[in-house]
């Protein structure tokens, strides 16, 4: 984490294309990622995050046609940095925080470890 502050929020827009088989249309994909990183300590860092995504179809590549909303997933992480070489980050996906399609909020969960070597 770079700067004088111990507070980032992190906008990353994304633009993604999908090829499917012959018979279906591709699809567009945009999203736009935020994250809030509060470093705790010089070797923490805990972060919580959001994806907003919008996919359309190739014919519509231009945003013009309709909406199809997907799940608003929320993501918690922390990240240790016990060595200038190495992390380690842990997080806690919620995959459907609205409850939307059917499915409860916090319906899908997923946990992940991430270990991470620099040169």
């Amino acid at each position: 984490m770079g700067g004088e502050g111990r507070l980032a929020f992190v906008l990353t827009p994304q633009i993604g294309y999908e090829i499917k088989g012959r018979t279906t249309l591709d699809r567009w994909i945009y999203a736009l990622a935020g994250q809030f990183v509060f470093q705790a300590h010089q070797r923490v860092a805990l972060d919580v995050g959001s994806v907003l995504q919008r996919a359309v179809s190739s014919r519509y590549r231009f945003l013009t046609g309709p909406w199809e909303p997907g799940p608003i997933p929320v993501i918690v992480g922390a990240t240790w940095t016990p060595a200038h070489y190495f992390d380690a980050r842990a997080q806690l996906s919620f995959e459907n925080v609205l409850g939307v399609y059917s499915a409860p909020p916090g319906d899908h969960l997923t946990l992940g470890f991430y270990v991470s070597f620099r040169g």
